[in-house]
């Protein structure tokens, strides 16, 4: 199997500034660590001396603004390894229009804020903080920092709610007025694809059969090489990237074993992956 990556997620962060109800973070088992810039650098240096990415992902588990060395880190990406696409996940409570600009300077291509509430005391009950109104606020500052400065900038919204899909789209709609229309996408989801659902409902039928052990490479924020961002507490857990080379871990005899339980439909019950709620393996 030769290594055909285009794709990297690299959680730089595994703290996070809030505990929104729904999530793993919060959870003990959920390791907690920063990522530092040299470390970033000797994992990236590896990763791409066999890998032409087209896109990296700078967030999973945690928050990204909490690290500081997040804009080197986007820097990075865009001038020493020629990443077409960086983007982020945040709950954008500390994207302020000096941290927002800081990144998008340093070529940051799409930002998603992650929005679980349409009210602010809903919201304060699921993210555990009265930051609604700061966080729309710091919405409304990357979209004004899009039209004036940042054209091709993304900006999206992402909601775990109740509400339907045509109720979320209204409050935005209502909530941003005319900085609306420079949403590039909105997402809602169901709190079906959230660790709490995966603990909690037996019954939830899998979508589809699973690419990423394949195509995408996860790395903790300690720099070690795991399955995906649904693996929440690193249950499986192939090895450092500080101390071992990229393709002898992900083409070693474990992934191997992974990947071939999933081209077999036959992953052990026991297996995160057997847990799954996103996927399953194709029929037989």
């Amino acid at each position: 199997m030769e290594v055909n990556i285009k794709k990297v997620n690299f959680d730089v962060c595994t703290f996070c500034n809030h505990k929104c109800s729904f999530c793993s973070n919060p959870d003990e088992r959920t390791a907690k660590t920063l990522t530092s810039l040299e470390d970033f650098l000797t994992v990236m240096e590896k990763v791409a001396s066999y890998a032409d990415l087209t896109e990296i992902g700078l967030s999973a588990k945690g928050e990204p603004l909490l690290n500081k060395q997040l804009a080197a880190m986007i820097k990075l990406c865009k001038e020493l390894y020629n990443i077409p696409y960086v983007y982020i996940s945040s709950n954008g409570a500390l994207l302020n229009e000096k941290r927002a600009r800081e990144l998008f300077t340093a070529g940051l291509d799409s930002v998603k804020f992650s929005i679980n509430a349409l009210d602010r005391k809903s919201y304060a009950k699921i993210h555990g903080k009265d930051e609604f109104d700061l966080v729309m606020a710091n919405l409304s500052t990357a979209l004004r920092l899009k039209a004036e400065e940042f054209p091709d900038v993304k900006v999206m919204i992402s909601s775990v709610v109740e509400e339907s899909e045509d109720e979320v789209a209204d409050f935005f709609r209502k909530s941003l007025g005319n900085s609306f229309p420079l949403i590039d996408r909105l997402w809602r989801y169901d709190l079906l694809f959230t660790p709490i659902a995966a603990e909690g409902d037996a019954n939830v039928i899998p979508q589809k059969k699973c690419a990423i052990p394949f195509t995408e490479v996860y790395i903790n924020a300690d720099c070690h090489l795991i399955v995906c961002c649904v693996d929440y507490f690193s249950e499986v857990d192939f090895g450092s990237l500080l101390t071992n080379d990229f393709a002898d871990l992900w083409l070693g005899a474990r992934f191997q074993e992974l990947r071939g339980w999933h081209n077999d439909n036959a992953i052990p019950k026991d297996h995160i992956c057997a847990r799954c709620l996103a996927f399953t393996p194709a029929e037989k």
